[in-house]
């Protein structure tokens, strides 16, 4: 049995609020035209018929019905619809009263017949009556005269609370009568006003719906403070514009903040927001801004244009929340409302900004394009003992001018991503911790995905007026991460730099695994594919395997190290097993670069098996040492389906300054084109040394020179054996070129000048030099123009038949 009671305290008044006798009630099945049996008591034994008419003092008598949904229409006696409400629940033992009901929110807050005073000819009302809206089925509670943080108020002055935890934003006046651009309809401004007042102050779970269709307002929806426990907003078709003229500095313009953190959860589902105009980039002015929440999430969200960020949770706000989740959203992406340019992009800054969450934070399923800054990015968190990953998984950003994927959580699995037209790199991962934070990256991994034209995209590629400056430009970008990561089957296609980067300023990395991935048109000539960069200071980096990838069409060099480390050694680097396909090294003095202050620190490098195909050699060296141990180095790969060993241990490959190239084949041969007159020093640094070796072991060494395009030289040929037993060269036969016949070169066991040069073991070098004269002529130097072709083979003795490596 359910009661409903359609009368007021003492009549029922008529739609002007007059009372009436006489007036006649019909109750249907909701949504039907089919009347519902109506009974005269509670245990629904005697019928009542239909309509229920009202007596003299215009009251109906009590009815009972069974449970369920009904609507109910009020006639005056001339046959005239009074009201009507529709999808009244009853449930058992209800008893629904209205003081009032009217056929919309319009009319309730414009209704002036209704008043707290006796002495009036006006209908009174007290607290706790209701009146309910039929057209938005909104149900209010009269609050006392007395009660102060009322939601809305009629004309006449009487102080109205929404009933329930489901709060209809039309219940505040909010009317959805725009057309897309805003410009035209009612303004919702003075309605979101009252709305964000009374959810500030509410102290429960809402759930908060707004009407379909499109809403203009020239305020923001500011739900901030320490009252509301919990918020689920339902916005689906709902579309809100704001048409402020100008943007201002920290204006959120849907913000649901608690701000001492301790709300238990606010869910964001649906809703589109948008500004009238075209966006300028303004600090702190978020789209949507949730703080102070344990549980946030943001689901199928739309927001086009933003002046600074999309989407941005826990902003000055450290919750320590138990999870986030940002799911299925699309952000930017509108054209220029006026214009044909954006200034920084229709979102002015970050698309999606979050604090890392305890519990786990997921960023999936989003679409987003045309940022002024990263598109996504998970911040630092004062969160301790993180275990949970957050995780980046399955969005697309296209035209972004910052990062496309930033993460500073203490663990990140970032899968299936896309990135199109970038400024600075596709992946970042960055330790925040040295400005102020607690918590470091220490583990991640990055599962597939494809990004194309990272850092090189352009004004034009943006549709911007302002282009901002990147000094990183790479795929992936390792900032002071511990390691325990790994790179698998990524896919990059063009990159301004990079396409792995490692910076180590802050702490040392271990263990980094990059595995089956496609680099495609990486860089440009002098930067490098892998690349471990160092500033004035840096901690060791070791356990890095480099295996199974795909590098082609590109001309950056392959591999570069930068050897800072301020103490112990670093390495430990497998490289091996890399297609390297359809490459054009020749802008590159070196395919694999090591440099830098501490390259005496560097241990155990191997680069094995990689299969060259269609590629052209660096202009030098495939290897360039600088300062390291050779013997910590081990190479060879297959060119064209030859094996190639390059022995590093025994010959020494920094040169004299001038351009060549080395010759791939089994019979480490390598090229040198002297393009600079040969002074008569033998230091060791000085350019007339063309290659060093390790005078402890055996040698055979043959050296010529072909004459220059004017064929004005004759040929100079050079060939010696060296006894390691006996340190002294044998078997030496020389030929002179050059103008006089005297340009020559000659084997000479030498100690350097300076001991930092000496990388074999004992106190002198080997090393095939230009000899003193014949170079210059008188005082003038000569420029021969003669490239050097050289050919070392090591010799292996004491009892044994000779090998040749």
């Amino acid at each position: 049995m359910a009661h409903l009671n359609l009368n007021t305290q003492s009549t029922i008044p008529d739609y002007v609020g007059r009372g009436s006798a006489k007036q006649s009630a019909k109750v249907f099945y909701a949504g039907r035209e089919t009347l519902a049996p109506i009974f005269q008591d509670e245990n629904l034994t005697f019928m009542s018929g239909q309509p229920l008419r009202s007596d003299e003092t215009g009251q109906f008598q009590p009815a009972y019905l069974i449970a369920g949904t009904y609507d109910v229409e009020i006639r005056d006696p001339r046959g005239t619809l009074l009201t009507k409400c529709e999808g009244i629940e009853l449930r058992e033992n209800d008893r629904v009263s209205y003081a009032q009901m009217f056929p919309s929110v319009e009319d309730v807050l414009g209704d002036d017949t209704l008043t707290y005073d006796q002495s009036t000819a006006k209908q009174q009302v007290s607290g706790g009556d209701l009146l309910r809206a039929a057209k938005q089925q909104v149900t209010y509670e009269v609050l006392d005269e007395t009660t102060d943080g009322a939601h809305v108020e009629t004309a006449g002055g009487v102080k109205l609370a929404l009933a329930g935890r489901t709060w209809p934003a039309a219940a505040f006046g909010v009317i959805a009568a725009s057309d897309p651009s805003g410009a035209t309809g009612t303004d919702n401004g003075p309605a979101f006003d009252r709305l964000s007042a009374a959810l500030s102050a509410h102290t429960g779970d809402i759930l908060l719906t707004f009407p379909p269709g499109v809403m203009r307002s020239s305020t923001t929806i500011s739900i901030e403070g320490n009252a509301l426990s919990g918020l689920h907003v339902a916005g689906d078709g709902s579309h809100i514009v704001f048409t402020h003229a100008t943007p201002e500095e920290y204006r959120k313009y849907f913000s649901v903040r608690r701000l001492d953190g301790n709300g238990r959860r606010c869910a964001i589902h649906g809703l589109t927001l948008d500004l009238a105009r075209n966006p300028l980039r303004t600090s702190g002015s978020d789209m949507i801004c949730v703080g102070g929440f344990k549980d946030v999430s943001v689901v199928k969200c739309i927001v086009p244009s933003a002046d600074n960020m999309a989407i941005s949770v826990d902003r000055g706000i450290v919750t320590e929340a138990a999870s986030v989740q940002i799911l299925d959203n699309r952000i930017g992406g509108k054209p220029p409302v006026s214009g044909t340019t954006h200034e920084y992009g229709s979102i002015g800054d970050t698309g999606i900004w979050v604090l890392h969450a305890g519990g786990g934070t997921i960023i999936s399923g989003n679409v987003i394009e045309g940022t002024g800054d990263d598109a996504i990015a998970i911040t630092e968190t004062s969160v301790t003992g993180i275990e949970v990953p957050a995780i980046i998984a399955n969005n697309i950003v296209k035209r972004c001018q910052g990062t496309a994927y930033k993460s500073s959580a203490s663990s990140t699995v970032f899968s299936g991503n896309v990135a199109k037209y970038t400024r600075g790199d596709m992946f970042r991962l960055i330790d925040l911790a040295v400005d102020g934070g607690t918590v470091v990256p220490k583990s991640f991994q990055i599962n597939g995905g494809f990004g194309s034209n990272i850092g090189t995209a352009t004004a034009s590629d943006l549709d911007v007026d302002v282009l901002t400056s990147h000094t990183h430009r790479c795929g992936v970008h390792l900032q002071n991460v511990e390691g325990c990561g790994s790179i698998i089957g990524l896919h990059l296609h063009t990159t301004e730099q990079e396409a792995i980067k490692i910076t180590s300023t802050s702490r040392p990395m271990q263990s980094l695994d990059i595995h089956s991935c496609v680099f495609d048109t990486i860089g440009a000539p002098g930067e490098s594919v892998f690349r471990r960069d160092g500033g004035s200071s840096t901690y060791a980096v070791t356990d890095i395997t480099f295996a199974q990838n795909v590098i082609r069409n590109t001309t950056a060099r392959l591999f570069s190290w930068s050897a800072k480390v301020a103490s112990g050694t670093e390495g430990n680097l497998d490289w091996r097993e890399n297609d390297i396909r359809d490459c054009d090294f020749s802008g590159n003095a070196h395919l694999f670069k090591f440099n830098g202050t501490q390259t005496q620190k560097l241990v155990n490098f191997r680069f094995h098996g990689d299969r060259w195909n269609g590629t052209t050699g660096p202009s030098t060296s495939l290897v360039e040492l600088d300062g390291a141990d050779p013997s910590e180095f081990e190479y060879w790969m297959f060119d064209d389906g030859t094996r190639m060993v390059l022995p590093m241990g025994s010959v020494r490959m920094r040169n004299n300054q001038n351009p060549g190239i080395i010759g791939l084949s089994p019979t480490s041969r390598v090229r040198r084109g002297c393009k600079k007159t040969i002074p008569g020093s033998r230091e060791f640094n000085a350019s007339n040394v063309l290659m060093t070796f390790d005078p402890s072991k055996g040698w055979e060494i043959e050296a010529k020179a072909i004459r220059n395009t004017n064929a004005d030289f004759d040929t100079l040929r050079y060939a010696a054996t060296w006894d390691p037993n006996n340190q002294r060269v044998l078997h030496e036969t020389s030929i002179g070129g050059g103008p006089d016949g005297n340009c020559a070169l000659e084997l000479v066991h030498v100690e350097p000048t300076h001991p930092e040069d000496q990388v074999f073991s004992g106190t002198k070098v080997l090393q095939l030099q230009g000899t003193p004269t014949g170079w210059t002529d008188a005082t003038t130097p000569i420029d021969p123009q003669i490239d050097f072709q050289i050919t070392w083979r090591r010799v292996y003795e004491a009892g044994h038949p000779v090998k040749i490596d």
